[in-house]
């Protein structure tokens, strides 16, 4: 488009795309070439010395990001140009991949309070010893940590469904103590010694 945003060119593939063009004669003002609106603004408030991107939904059910750039010549601004990247398949893509950690994180939810009970129920058949009840321990606390990262995955998937999540201040220290008691027993295997 030219500094009057008018059409100067527009190259085949933009030309077979459905639903864009509505004019494709050089000369054609912004708003008589494109259908979608929501490009219309896009060209319309983009800034000379930026470049300015946005997700358009299309009528034939396509999704482009579209980038707009100023086009400067001695600082002054001869026209804008438009390029649009089909990204439907990484949409549907994205769309799968959220489906897929949600559906198994719900998944894995059952198996998991099945081994906390289980592990719980052990006490109850009779006296454990301390090595038993270390193990148990530990049971417990590997099971705790994949019900938290099932939950973390569930939350993934809010974030990004746009469903606002909670969030608070945790202190970096009870972090790297829980990182480091997760990690102990590998770590005396190894024989390797943590320090702060």
């Amino acid at each position: 488009f030219d500094r009057n945003l008018c059409l100067v060119l527009s190259n085949p593939a933009a030309i077979n795309v459905k639903g864009l063009l509505a004019e494709t004669n050089p000369g054609t003002p912004l708003t008589q070439v494109l259908l979608s609106t929501t490009l219309i603004d896009l060209i319309q408030n983009s800034e000379a010395d930026k470049v300015l991107s946005r997700e358009i939904n299309l009528e034939n059910g396509r999704v482009y990001q579209a980038s707009v750039s100023g086009v400067v010549n001695d600082q002054r601004l001869m026209g804008k140009i438009c390029v649009l990247q089909d990204i439907t398949h990484f949409k549907e893509l994205d769309t799968l991949k959220t489906e897929l950690v949600a559906t198994v994180s719900h998944d894995l939810r059952s198996p998991l309070t099945l081994m906390r009970g289980y592990a719980t129920m052990l006490q109850m058949v009779g006296e454990l010893n301390d090595q038993q009840k270390s193990y148990v321990a530990k049971i417990n606390s590997s099971v705790e940590g994949m019900s938290k990262l099932v939950s973390n995955l569930l939350d993934l998937s809010r974030i990004e469904a746009g469903i606002n999540l909670k969030l608070s201040k945790v202190p970096a220290q009870l972090i790297i103590e829980t990182v480091m008691a997760s990690l102990k027993p590998q770590a005396a295997q190894k024989k390797i010694e943590f320090s702060r």
